[in-house]
């Protein structure tokens, strides 16, 4: 019977790791290349917007527009509203239409009806609900609740409303 040296296991042993890492490198080099050649595509936008709600504070309804620009990157507002307590409501979906997860965030309105402006028109208040770091994984959705009325409290002329709300969003 012949003696198995240390030497000979040791060379067997080093054989088989030696084929192993091999093996490893070939498998995690095809992932590697096939997460590069992947179609990643970053693609957030407003998806729809309906009006849901409209309360006419006197005898004329209050009239609202919202256009979606930019492929979907931006909402371009109209109201006008006629009396003290007019309000619109609308539903603003925000679909992820990309290949990888997305998060939003924030919304921007020009000019900044909610923050510095709002002294100046100071009738109209227009409340958006937050979505600010919200995550969409692909085909995901989100609504956003906008609302424009009139506060009962002012005694200025109750404007025309034009703004844009911008969309920022980044990949995850």
């Amino acid at each position: 019977m012949k003696k198995v040296s240390i030497k000979n296991v040791l060379i067997v042993v080093l054989c088989f790791a030696l084929i192993s890492m091999s093996v490893g490198f070939i498998i995690l080099s095809v992932k590697f290349e096939t997460l590069k050649n992947k179609n990643n595509v970053f693609d957030v936008k407003f998806s729809d917007v309906r009006q849901i709600n409209s309360i006419k504070g006197g005898t004329s309804n209050p009239k609202g527009k919202i256009d979606v620009l930019k492929n979907g990157r931006i909402l371009d507002l109209s109201f006008e509203l006629f009396k003290d307590r007019d309000e619109i409501d609308y539903e603003i979906t925000i679909k992820n239409e990309g290949t990888i997860d997305a998060e939003i965030t924030d919304l921007l309105m020009s000019p900044d009806y909610i923050g510095r402006f709002k002294d100046d028109i100071a009738p109209v208040k227009i409340v958006l609900s937050s979505v600010s770091g919200k995550t969409l994984e692909p085909d995901e959705e989100i609504t956003v609740k906008l609302s424009v009325l009139c506060n009962g409290n002012s005694s200025n002329k109750i404007p025309k409303v034009n703004a844009k709300i911008g969309l920022l969003s980044s990949s995850k």
